[in-house]
């Protein structure tokens, strides 16, 4: 396998050749060089390579990290596709018109070199420490949240200071020197998960909603090519963050910025998985590029000065905004029912030049999610997004929704292997699948329904798991995860794992998640049909409702693991409240039905009032003949009472 990759000297033959070749696309230079003295190879992909730092520009780094060589081998394989698709690819020369492409295919060429030709999980790149050790991790020399780590040897050694590599001063002084550096990729594997910069706070910065769309946009171009789903995660409290690395750095010079995390392992099959990777990468990129001139320092439009909601209803919210109105410039606005996902076409609810929008035809108790920009009528440039905006549709006159969270003490997970299994329960994520330590894991998640009525017709419900990492699910679209309703009177307790395997299932909920659908950072929800929602309901009128999460109970040959996990939400492990497993239900009250006789029944027409008859219509004259009826209300339950129902 390890000859299907190439090697640093082979990338550099082939870009010399391309050079020659495309001399007025494309243009190899250094940028410095390493501790072993190679030269840091940086490439310029522009329509005219003599006007190319005077465009907006999107920075791509790969390989920081020795062992995760799809960087270098993505970049040889996209300046390829450019290169080879420009003559007659009239999107890809607009792009190229207004845009700029650098990369640095292999930031971190030593230590490539020595992962492939000595130990293939090598890291970080070759300098010699002071107490003998080699390498410093390369994506935690950067100042931004640096820290001085007192182990040279450790795999994450930051170095004895920020910049203090030859690699990241190179990087430092070429962004430094280009200000018309709009997007930085820095690509790494594993995860399949876009991890967006963040300023340490956990806050939402400003250009959060860009980057996340900048994301999205890239996962649903990947999704398109593989059915890959890519998570979006910039990290939340209590996780630790990543300190020093090259995405911060960028990212506080105004520059959006993201790690992209590609694949299941760190060095994928070149046959089989990497050959996937690029293809659907490729296309990720064209959609990157295409963003950049969006967000040039030197951009006219800027976003709308406003944006918020001035009236929800259950099924119509009307959105307002400002700007200074112009008459060259419309607004576009995207509507989504997912957080972070993309604004293309397919979400694109309006075009207008009115400073307000009403939406109608939405489903009552939902969430929604809005975006917009600013649309230029003469050339068709674009303003950043304007931060998002998350409403919830009100419910109709009958209907009522409630949210249920996991008990703490009944949610957990089982492993076949572990002996411990009932620490899991309250303290730990939520480990769904196999490995060959842990065997076989299951996820018992119990809600206990509370203050529900007995006479409910549930008209939707969910059940909703947050991502935390997928990292341990190593197989490409292999397996895939159920949420079980269980019987919870087919099991004693719940930390057993003989019994969790054999407790019964009532039904599986919703459609199963295939393991090309498990990301990272986004809510995964399992909907019930309309006859899973009866088997709900007897499960909450019985006061315990009780899933079973189950996995892939088998591996590949020569694989360890398919394992996810999802945030239990408690305990140190967890985030909070906000991302502990739910189930969310909107129901109505069964209509309570009485039958009323009438009191007395009356016939009137010309020949007088009749008692006791009940004729209508017309007489032989023609003449209208009229009927009353009597009925006594005062059965029927009052309005009040009700509604307090």
């Amino acid at each position: 396998m390890k000859q299907l990759y190439r090697s640093y000297e082979e990338s550099t033959k082939i870009f010399q050749d391309y050079e020659k070749e495309y001399s007025s696309f494309f243009k190899l230079e250094s940028i410095g060089q390493t501790w072993e003295k190679r030269d840091i190879n940086l490439i310029t992909i522009s329509k005219d390579i003599n006007s190319a730092d005077l465009k907006p520009a999107l920075f791509f780094t790969g390989t920081i990290h020795a062992r995760e060589w799809i960087g270098h081998e993505l970049a040889i394989e996209f300046t390829k596709y450019i290169l080879e698709n420009i003559s007659h690819d009239v999107w890809l020369q607009k792009y190229l018109e207004k845009a700029t492409i650098y990369m640095v295919p292999c930031a971190n060429p030593d230590g490539y070199e020595y992962s492939r030709n000595h130990f293939s999980f090598w890291r970080k790149n070759r300098r010699v420490n002071a107490d003998g050790s080699f390498g410093v991790d390369l994506n935690r020399n950067f100042p931004i949240g640096y820290v001085n780590y007192t182990k040279p040897e450790s795999n994450v050694y930051g170095g004895p200071s920020p910049f203090s590599e030859p690699e990241t001063r190179a990087l430092r002084d070429f962004v430094e020197s280009h200000e018309n550096i709009t997007i930085a990729l820095d690509y790494h594997s594993q995860g399949n998960v876009f991890f967006p910069a963040h300023d340490f706070r956990h806050e939402d910065a400003i250009d959060t909603t860009d980057i996340n769309i900048l994301c999205a946009n890239m996962a649903e171009s990947i999704r398109k090519v593989s059915h890959r789903e890519y998570g979006i995660h910039q990290g939340k409290p209590p996780a630790k963050l990543i300190s020093g690395s090259g995405r911060e750095f960028y990212h506080d010079r105004g520059i959006l910025s993201t790690v992209v995390e590609v694949g299941t392992r760190n060095i994928s099959d070149y046959m089989g998985d990497m050959n996937e990777h690029i293809r659907e990468h490729t296309s990720a990129l064209l959609s990157a590029l295409k963003a950049v001139p969006n967000y040039g320092k030197d951009a006219l439009l800027h976003r709308v000065n406003l944006f918020e909601v001035k009236e929800i209803g259950s099924s119509h919210a009307t959105l307002v905004w400002d700007y200074d109105i112009k008459d060259d410039v419309f607004f576009e606005l995207y509507r989504s029912d997912k957080d972070k996902q993309f604004c293309l076409v397919s979400n694109l609810i309006a075009k207008t030049d009115s400073l307000e929008y009403t939406d109608v035809h939405l489903e009552s108790s939902k969430d929604y999610y809005y975006n917009i920009r600013v649309v230029s009528k003469k050339d068709g440039s674009k303003s950043a997004y304007y931060p998002q905006i998350k409403i919830r549709t009100n419910t109709e006159f009958d209907e009522f929704t409630r949210t249920y969270h996991a008990r703490a003490s009944k949610t957990g997970y089982v492993a076949e292997n572990l002996k411990n299994n009932k620490s899991h329960f309250g303290v730990n994520s939520l480990f769904v699948g196999v490995d060959e330590n842990k065997g076989i894991s299951y996820a018992v998640v119990t809600i206990y329904p509370a203050r529900i009525p007995k006479n409910i017709k549930i008209k939707s419900a969910s059940f909703n798991l947050y991502p935390i990492n997928r990292v341990s699910t190593t197989i490409e679209k292999y397996g895939e995860w159920n949420v079980g309703l269980v019987d919870p009177k087919s099991v004693k307790d719940i930390t057993n794992f003989d019994e969790v395997n054999d407790m019964e299932i009532i039904s599986y909920v919703g459609r199963p998640t295939k393991s090309q659908q498990l990301t990272q950072g986004i809510w995964r929800n399992w909907n019930f049909s309309g006859i899973e929602c009866d088997m709900l309901n007897t499960q909450i009128q019985n006061g315990v409702i009780t899933f079973r999460i189950e996995g892939p109970k088998e591996l590949a040959d020569g694989r360890t693991r398919q394992m996810m996990q999802w945030d239990l939400g408690y305990g140190k492990f967890g985030g909070g409240l906000e991302y502990r497993p739910r189930l969310e239900l909107t129901y109505t009250i069964e209509p309570e039905k009485t039958t009323i006789y009438p009191k007395k029944v009356t016939t009137i027409c010309k020949d007088g009032i009749k008692k006791g008859e009940l004729l209508t219509g017309f007489d032989t004259n023609g003449l209208k003949i009229y009927s009353a009826l009597k009925f006594d209300l005062s059965t029927i339950p009052s309005y009040d009472c009700w509604c307090l129902s």
